[in-house]
């Protein structure tokens, strides 16, 4: 992001923070995008692509990073999603 050679798409469940850190790292919002997105949620993730195809107009989509990751082995039980798969 900080180089401006790349459109960057902030695809977070919490877009508040999000700006927060775009903010405070100074991130350009000409390259930077940020879209909802919650991996727990079909419906979201379904949400997110329809957007996401609309957003991007036919522009290629040249590189994905996915980061989503839930550690909780402090948990006397396991979670569960809005769609009933184990988190």
């Amino acid at each position: 992001v900080a180089s401006g050679d790349y459109h960057v798409i902030g695809a977070v469940r919490d877009q508040d923070k999000m700006e927060a850190v775009a903010e405070i790292d100074g991130f350009d919002m000409d390259n930077f995008h940020i879209m909802d997105l919650e991996l727990n949620s079909f419906a979201s993730v379904h949400a997110f692509c329809d957007e996401l195809k609309e957003y991007q107009l036919g522009k290629p989509l040249d590189r994905l990073i996915c980061n989503a990751g839930v550690y909780q082995p402090s948990l006397p039980h396991a979670k569960w999603s809005v769609d009933g798969h184990e988190q």
